[in-house]
C-alpha cells in the first residue's frame, strides 16, 4: 500500500479549516495545529498535534497562516525550521526568510503571484463592503465613497462599490493611477491635496459617507482628520497598523475600523480554494 503524502497546516483563520478538508480530498494526511473549529474535522487522515514543534517534526511541507501569525515566539518557530521543510504562505517576516535561507529550507510565497493577488483583492473588497454595512448599519446605494490608493484592492473596491450605485472618489499619488481611475469614470484627486484640504474643487472627505484606506502608511493623521465628516465611517484595510490615527478618531468621535485578513472572515471557503489552486503544482 503506497504511503500517504503528508502536509502540515498551522491555523490562522477559517481558511485553514477549509484548506484542511481540501487537502484530505487531495489525498493528503494532514497534521494540524491551532486550526479553528478543528473539533469538526474528523477522519483518519487528520492528525491534531499538541504543539508547533510536533507539527514541524511530523510534516515537511508546512502551510503557514496569511497574514503570517503563528501564536508563539517567532524565534522558537524559526528554531524548528530545517532543511527538510518547504514553507508555504505569504508575507513571511524577514527573520523567517533568513532562517529558511540559512538552513536551505524551501519557501513559496503565493502572494507574489498575480492570479492570487487579483482574486484575493476581489474577496477583500467584497468583505470590506460587507463589514462596512454591518458596522454602520447603513447602505452603499447612493453613498459617497472615497478610496485612498488605486492598487489591486482599491480597484476591486471601486468596481464593487460602483456596481452598488455608490459615487466613487479616488485619491492617489501616482499620476498614471489617477488617469486610469478617471478613465474608469471615477472622480480623481491627488492624495495630498485631499489630506491637506487644498483641492481645486470640493474636498470629497468633507462630505464622504465612507472612506476606504488601502495605503499602508499613516495618511489620516490628526491634521487630515479635522476635515473628515463626523458622519463618515473609515474602513482601513491596509496592512497593520493601517493608515489611520485611530486615537484621534476616537477623540473626534469619528468611527474607524482597522480590518485585517478580510477574506478569512467573509470568504474562507473560496479563499481556501484559491490557496489550493495557487500551490497545487508545488505540493504535487
Amino acid at each position: 500500500m503506497p504511503q500517504l503524502k503528508t502536509i502540515g497546516i498551522i491555523g490562522g483563520d477559517k481558511r485553514h479549516y477549509y484548506l484542511t478538508k481540501l487537502m484530505v480530498e487531495q489525498g493528503f494526511k494532514v497534521f494540524i495545529y491551532n486550526v479553528v473549529e478543528s473539533k469538526d474535522l474528523l477522519g483518519e487522515r487528520i492528525c491534531r498535534t499538541k504543539s508547533l514543534r510536533e507539527l514541524m517534526e511530523s510534516a515537511s511541507i508546512i502551510i503557514c497562516p496569511f497574514p503570517f501569525c503563528i501564536g508563539t515566539d517567532i524565534k522558537v518557530f524559526c528554531s524548528y525550521i530545517t532543511k527538510k521543510h518547504t514553507l508555504i504562505g505569504g508575507g513571511f517576516p524577514s527573520c523567517v526568510i533568513s532562517r529558511m535561507r540559512e538552513t536551505d529550507a524551501e519557501f513559496y510565497d503565493y502572494t507574489e503571484h498575480e492570479d492570487f493577488l487579483t482574486e484575493n483583492a476581489r474577496s477583500t473588497a467584497e468583505g470590506a463592503i460587507a463589514e462596512v454595512i454591518i458596522k454602520d448599519e447603513g447602505r452603499i446605494y447612493g453613498s459617497k465613497c472615497v478610496i485612498f490608493g488605486y492598487g489591486k484592492c482599491a480597484k476591486a473596491l471601486a468596481q464593487s462599490l460602483s456596481g452598488l450605485q455608490a459615487k466613487i472618489y479616488i485619491a492617489a499619488r501616482n499620476i498614471h493611477q489617477l488617469k486610469e481611475a478617471f478613465d474608469c469614470g471615477y472622480e480623481s484627486f491627488y492624495l495630498y491635496d485631499v489630506l491637506e484640504n487644498r483641492c481645486d474643487r470640493e474636498n470629497p472627505i468633507v462630505t464622504a459617507d465612507y472612506i476606504f484606506n488601502t495605503v499602508p502608511i499613516l495618511l489620516l493623521d490628526q491634521r487630515a482628520l479635522q476635515y473628515v465628516s463626523k458622519d463618515a465611517f473609515i474602513m482601513d484595510i491596509a496592512s497593520k497598523p493601517g493608515g489611520t490615527d485611530f486615537h484621534t478618531c476616537q477623540e473626534l468621535q469619528i468611527r474607524a475600523e482597522l480590518s485585517l485578513g478580510i477574506p478569512g472572515k467573509y470568504a474562507p471557503k473560496a479563499s481556501a480554494k484559491l490557496i489550493l489552486r495557487s500551490i497545487r503544482d508545488l505540493i504535487g
